[in-house]
């Protein structure tokens, strides 16, 4: 999907353009402030996307036509750099993503909206509509967090999926867009201070009870996990800190710099057969990550 919302399929063998789908153009898109960002959901056949769209918010196209599955005309928010969920849940098969002023449900096979829950209850700077970190499934609850000191929140979904129930909000971990990691019933990921600075924390999965709220370099960034261990990346200065997988503190195991590239640490890395990837700029590196 581009920043001026058209969704592409090119063929992967030889780039050649397939079809693309201008979804801002048919679904009269309302383009955040710094254009369309989302990594597209494939569902079997379809495409999840999200044109925040005054007629649809969000739609779904045949991956191998472009052609239009469905369209969820009950909802008409923006898009907000959210990345699409889907997941099973007592037969039913559920999406879920974050738009500008709710994180929404929707049927996975016809788009028809389940269920809603409003931000304006609990979000204290509705001004700063990123919400950028795609939500967490576990257990039949839905936890995501958005930055900005609108902190985060916990949704319990009912028996069949159609209603949800709001178990708790806190602020202790307010991710930017660095994206959050559940790892043995505890969430971590770094907590949003200003654009400037950040700690990195840990909250309990079941009551979003504090863990640690601790300062490394004063500066928020993204993380994955892999054996146990974080992987910590420092937007600021391109520091990489292998963090223990402990709710208790925040250990650094070790750390290694990312020094190709130029511009803020930004990329999100990945982790693929014992190789910790990551680009910056112009660069992509890999790094032998596995255990001797």
């Amino acid at each position: 999907m581009s920043g001026m919302g058209v969704v592409s399929c090119l063929d992967a063998k030889t780039g050649d353009s397939l079809w693309s789908f201008d979804t801002v153009d048919l679904y009269c898109g309302q383009f955040p402030l710094w254009g369309m960002s989302e990594n597209l959901l494939i569902d079997g056949d379809n495409v999840i996307c999200t044109p925040g769209g005054r007629t649809a918010s969000i739609i779904a196209l045949h991956k191998k036509t472009g052609e239009m599955v469905w369209e969820c005309k009950e909802l008409n928010q923006s898009s907000t750099y959210c990345n699409p969920l889907v997941f099973n849940w007592v037969g039913r098969r559920i999406i879920v993503t974050m738009l500008r002023d709710s994180v929404v449900g929707l049927d996975a096979y016809t788009g028809k909206l389940l269920w809603r829950d409003e931000f304006d209850t609990y979000h204290t700077d509705r001004k700063r509509t990123v919400n950028a970190n795609a939500p967490i499934f576990h257990n039949g609850q839905i936890h995501t967090t958005s930055g900005y000191n609108n902190g985060g929140a916990m949704l319990q979904l009912n028996a069949n999926g159609t209603q949800i129930q709001r178990l708790w909000t806190d602020t202790a971990l307010d991710v930017h867009h660095g994206g959050v990691i559940l790892h043995n019933g505890y969430l971590y990921g770094s907590n949003w201070t200003s654009n400037s600075c950040d700690n990195w924390a840990c909250i309990r999965w079941e009551d979003g009870k504090e863990q640690y709220n601790t300062r490394w370099d004063g500066n928020k960034g993204s993380l994955i996990y892999a054996d146990d261990i974080l992987y910590c990346y420092n937007e600021k200065s391109g520091d990489v800190a292998l963090v223990r997988g402990n709710p208790e503190t925040f250990e650094i195991v070790s750390r290694f710099q990312i020094t190709k590239g130029e511009g803020p640490f930004w990329a999100h890395p990945s982790i693929a057969n014992g190789r910790f990837y990551i680009r910056h700029g112009e660069y992509l590196m890999a790094y032998d990550i596995k255990a001797r």
